[in-house]
């Protein structure tokens, strides 16, 4: 009998014009288009001689062949000898204390193995049990049903079993909460439904042998769940692990989101910790104390918290995370395997820097998500009844720049910034608040928001240029500040080419050029140049020249104390070279213009820091939006804080600032640069430096 090649039984399948979608137990694939014959083929069974037909190429039959032993590897299809076996329903029958969710209504249901498991568990007679193959709104009116006892949920589908802790019939809004939460983490069912396919669940009945195998670790299992613990319990039927997940249960009692999203007063906070590289109220040991409940690939809003492995550049620590993100039927990006995921790094002197690091700046994006509770109005720009900033004061490009992104047959066309020129179209709109009038002002709604379903997303979209997040409201919209201040600095340096001097590294702590050195020394040249202009807050870069192939590497910091600007710029020139070898980027280190401005230079005096420290938070901001005012720049700022995220996290615009991304319509680009002396006349868009910054 010949061999043939399926879909694994654990996933199912949904076509779509983009390619063919595979849903699983806590995973998913998807397979393009360019494959879909193969993949319609191995639903029913294909034959590995199928793939040599005579109106196949051999270039053609090899490609799909690779492809075939790839998802082999990965599980996702399998061998079988023979035709492929159907699942076989088992009889639903119910029994007192245990229900069935409509999950389960098309899958393999051992209903009878699991009666013998709650029996034989202390939980019997105690709890309702429900089992089920989701975690979803379902299970709502299940739970309310059982007034006399709690009930607990287990989901029995797949090669993982989940336990929830007990729920009573009063806790709607608990129940709600982690559902949606765990909902935010399966995007991809979330893309299907949007295209209008009704989701099933895969027959498991080939579980059946590993159930039985692991009887008596369920029945401990139930004995041993906490029954007050906020965790959902997992075990794997095939390597018998346990793990916990927690529930996150922090809520802010009474909160209007938006309302304190758009109608934000700063308050007096004053900074308690100085150490590492910051200005925070708190140190960064509490705050991942805070943070940590948040990991969990189930339950969290960060999938993640791992060290990034670097071999030989040890000496920096390099921390990893990573949140899901949705997609709609009218997303820009397209559907792919790595769509729905979105990585994040964090960058610091030591292991908790870093990891506080990368969770802030997981959750800072997370929280940008557009989460259907943010109301908008819906207006034409000419007719809003506030002073307003339209897409394009936000995000200047340049008419060339327009038409490049509307030519399908540009580059241009294809990068996330491609967007059509607004003509005041009837569009949504979202309030912030004007640090200096202190009062509100109109934003395109798609600026404040990311992954929105919204077709005016067409006119620009959400970018996280601004956005922070902090211990306090004030905490996070000076680290935003300091963000828009250091893009600015750096696309006028790096588009006009202009000369800048160098920054003494004798100013920093001996322990931190030890360690930079054992990272970089060996393999690099590296130094430090101020490239602070007129806003008077202190940037650096620095510079890495990689001895053997000469190419450059860049990282950047911000920071009223200049030694705190050059600690970070440092470390995330370190960072970034540590990592590259774990990860490509989209920015291409081979064709650098490689020019005098890359260098110090010694007869070039570094601009007036105008801007002075201030231990407390609010007095810095207050100072930093006075100095942008008298350049004719107004700071907005958007509270996004979210009531069930225990960090404050905001998006500060600054209408006017450069973005380091090139935006070529903007006026500030071409003039600083001979405001201040550097050049004598302003350089055009065909005279600048032509590779854009998109790191």
């Amino acid at each position: 009998m010949k061999e043939i090649y399926l879909i694994s039984d654990e996933f199912s399948t949904y076509p779509t014009d983009y390619g063919l979608f595979l849903l699983g137990d806590n995973s998913h694939y998807f397979i393009d288009r360019q494959y879909l014959p193969i993949a319609n083929s191995l639903k029913s069974g294909l034959s590995a001689s199928d793939l040599f037909g005579s109106d196949i190429s051999i270039y053609e039959s090899a490609v799909l062949f690779k492809k075939i032993e790839d998802l082999k590897a990965s599980g996702i299809i399998v061998e079988h000898s023979g035709q492929r076996l159907e699942g076989v329903s088992q009889v639903r029958e119910t029994f007192e204390g245990l229900c069935i969710s409509e999950s389960l209504q098309s899958s393999f249901i051992p209903v009878e193995f699991w009666r013998e498991v709650v029996e034989s568990s202390q939980l019997n007679g105690r709890l309702n049990v429900i089992l089920t193959a989701k975690l979803d709104l379902s299970l709502i009116h299940l739970i309310e049903q059982s007034v006399k006892k709690p009930s607990i949920v287990i989901k029995i589908t797949g090669k993982d079993i989940w336990v929830t802790r007990p729920f009573a019939h009063t806790e709607r809004q608990n129940v709600e909460a982690l559902i949606s939460q765990i909902s935010a983490n399966t995007p991809f069912e979330g893309y299907l439904k949007s295209l209008g396919h009704d989701l099933y669940y895969a027959s498991y009945k080939s579980n059946l042998d590993l159930l039985k195998e692991n009887k008596a670790r369920l029945v401990s299992l139930l004995n041993c769940i906490d029954l007050k613990e906020d965790i959902i319990t997992t075990f794997c039927l095939v390597n018998t692990k346990e793990a916990k997940h927690n529930v996150n249960t922090f809520i802010r009692q009474g909160y209007d989101f938006n309302k304190e999203s758009s109608h934000v007063e700063l308050t007096d906070c004053f900074v308690n910790y100085k150490h590492d590289c910051g200005t925070r109220v708190q140190s960064p040991h509490s705050t991942l104390d805070t943070l940590m409940p948040l990991i969990s690939p189930i339950t969290g809003v960060i999938t993640h918290l791992e060290k990034e492995e670097l071999g030989a550049y040890s000496s920096i620590p390099v921390y990893k995370a990573a949140y899901n993100k949705p997609l709609y039927k009218n997303s820009f990006e397209r559907p792919s395997n790595e769509a729905f995921i979105q990585g994040t790094m964090g960058k610091g002197e030591t292991d908790i820097q870093s990891q506080v690091s990368a969770i802030c700046e997981t959750i800072e994006r997370f929280s940008a998500i557009f989460k259907g509770y943010e109301i908008p109005i819906k207006s034409c720009q000419s007719k809003l009844d506030l002073y307003s900033y339209s897409y394009h004061d936000l995000a200047p490009y340049s008419e060339a720049q327009y038409r490049n992104f509307n030519t399908p047959e540009h580059s241009d066309s294809k990068r996330k910034q491609a967007c059509r020129k607004y003509t005041d179209q009837e569009t949504l709109w979202y309030k912030a608040t004007s640090l200096i009038k202190k009062s509100p002002v109109y934003v395109p709604f798609t600026f404040c928001f990311s992954n929105t379903p919204f077709e005016d997303e067409k006119f620009g979209r959400w970018h996280s240029n601004g956005c922070a997040a902090g211990n306090t409201i004030e905490e996070a919209t000076l680290q935003g500040l300091l963000e828009l201040i250091e893009r600015d600095a750096i696309a006028i340096w790096w588009y006009n080419k202009v000369a800048r001097p160098a920054f003494s590294m004798d100013k920093l702590a001996t322990t931190l050029l030890e360690r930079c050195d054992q990272t970089l020394g060996k393999d690099f040249d590296y130094w430090l140049l101020d490239i602070t202009n007129d806003v008077g807050v202190t940037v650096i870069a620095a510079i890495g020249r990689e001895k053997a192939s000469g190419k450059y590497s860049f990282g950047f910091g911000c920071h009223i104390v200049e030694e705190i600007a050059a600690q970070r710029a440092l470390t995330e020139l370190c960072q970034l070279i540590a990592a590259k070898e774990q990860n490509s980027c989209i920015f291409d280190r081979s064709k650098i213009d490689t020019g005098n401005y890359l260098m110090p230079h010694e007869d070039v005096l570094p601009v007036n820091k105008s801007i002075q420290f201030s231990e407390n938070l609010k007095v810095m901001i207050e100072a930093i939006a006075k100095q942008l005012d008298t350049l004719n720049i107004e700071v907005l700022l958007l509270n996004y804080t979210r009531p069930d995220i225990p960090i404050n996290t905001v998006k500060l615009f600054a209408p006017g600032l450069c973005h380091m991304w090139p935006q070529l319509g903007n006026p500030r680009l071409y003039q600083t640069p001979v405001k201040l002396g550097w050049l004598e006349q302003p350089l055009t868009e065909q005279t600048i430096n032509q590779q854009g910054l998109y790191i």
